[in-house]
């Protein structure tokens, strides 16, 4: 079989991270070699890593390694000599690509875009430079994967990529083991009080994610209906920020900010309300384990990637970019049992499409077939 090597920054606790973890489960008991390269030694799941799987970790520093970054990879490649490097974020996608220029490519390159680039690049320092690294990086990739299609449609319009190699492959989750790990007991006081309607939020404490309008539409949610609590799993630069002001809009009593946690499903699954609030995403997997885990569903429609998973009404429901539109949905859900009831059923089926067997598949194709893709 065909050598793999994969690089991404870290094993963090994010949807791009995970899905990683996922189709190294895939391919190493399919019996394909691997080697993770990592950026730095942060790995939130180290128990889902195979024992046999080679890592090795580049030791970054700060941002002024760059250049020993693709040295390393470039390194890595030599090494290794994989028929296949597969790389996995913006960062490492960049770096992957400049150490290819450097080993003289004798492999296939394919770079596994996760998010909207024209929203965070945008929202970054050195933005329009950003922008045209990946215009200049991502046209020499043998494919360009994207887990949406209109993320695909973002790339081709705007970052030069042919429309032959682009691929909209959608991240899958591994169900049995969300479902089994769900059923994992969980102790917290917003829980143990059955008179409580608690929403929940997972997610990394980031801009991205606006955690600050769901702390207003959950004042204005609660201010209609005096059961509803929130609990918030996750980390990040803004915690600090974001407690203050739960703290400001008097809700102290009211939210949780639990941290990160290994098994959220089983948080997500003694809940009532999963909710979503961010201003972009690519594809929201966290959606797709909500749904694994029973729990009813209320997201904005963002652009690129809730509405490719939810039709608002049967499976879940999708709102508008507002605190009180959120507050509306919330509450509405919250009082109308039978629109619970179908979210879950619907919801339970529309996970049977993202399972490993549908969707890791379509990377060995890229493995070993044409580069590029067939979709309209």
């Amino acid at each position: 079989m065909k050598k793999i090597l994969l690089v991404i920054p870290s094993i963090e606790g994010g949807g791009a991270e995970r899905v990683m973890l996922h189709l190294i489960d895939y391919l190493n008991a399919k019996g394909y070699p691997i080697r993770l390269v990592l950026f730095n030694d942060v790995v939130h799941y180290p128990e889902s890593l195979p024992v046999n799987i080679e890592i090795r970790n580049l030791g970054k520093k700060s941002r002024f390694s760059f250049l020993k970054l693709i040295r390393g990879v470039a390194r890595e490649i030599r090494e290794y000599e994989p028929q296949v490097v597969l790389s996995s974020l913006y960062y490492a996608n960049i770096v992957s690509t400049l150490a290819s220029i450097f080993t003289k490519k004798k492999f296939k390159l394919l770079l596994w875009e996760h998010n909207n680039p024209k929203s965070y690049l945008t929202a970054e320092k050195y933005s329009f430079i950003k922008i045209q690294l990946m215009k200049f990086t991502y046209k020499k990739a043998d494919v360009v994967i994207t887990v949406s299609k209109v993320i695909k449609k973002i790339m081709e319009d705007n970052f030069n990529i042919p429309f032959c190699r682009a691929k909209a492959i959608y991240n899958p989750i591994p169900i049995e083991i969300i479902r089994e790990r769900s059923y994992e007991k969980v102790e917290h006081g917003f829980l143990n009080d059955p008179q409580n309607t608690v929403l929940i939020a997972v997610g990394r404490f980031n801009a991205q994610k606006r955690y600050d309008r769901l702390l207003g539409a959950f004042k204005l949610a609660h201010a209609v209906n005096n059961s509803m609590r929130l609990l918030i799993l996750g980390q990040g630069s803004l915690e600090k920020d974001l407690k203050q002001l739960s703290v400001n809009l008097g809700l102290i009593d009211l939210v949780d900010f639990i941290g990160f946690k290994n098994n959220p499903y089983a948080w997500m699954k003694q809940a009532d309300i999963f909710v979503l609030t961010s201003d972009y995403e690519g594809f929201p997997m966290v959606l797709l384990e909500a749904m694994a885990c029973g729990i009813p569903i209320v997201s904005v429609d963002c652009p690129t990637g809730p509405d490719e998973l939810i039709l608002s009404g049967e499976n879940g429901l999708l709102v508008k970019m507002t605190a009180e539109a959120i507050a509306s949905g919330i509450c509405a859900l919250a009082g109308d049992k039978d629109m619970r009831e179908r979210f879950v059923s619907n919801g339970l089926s529309t996970i049977e499409h993202f399972t490993y067997d549908k969707i890791f598949p379509e990377f060995e194709k890229l493995f070993s077939g044409t580069e590029g893709s067939e979709e309209k």
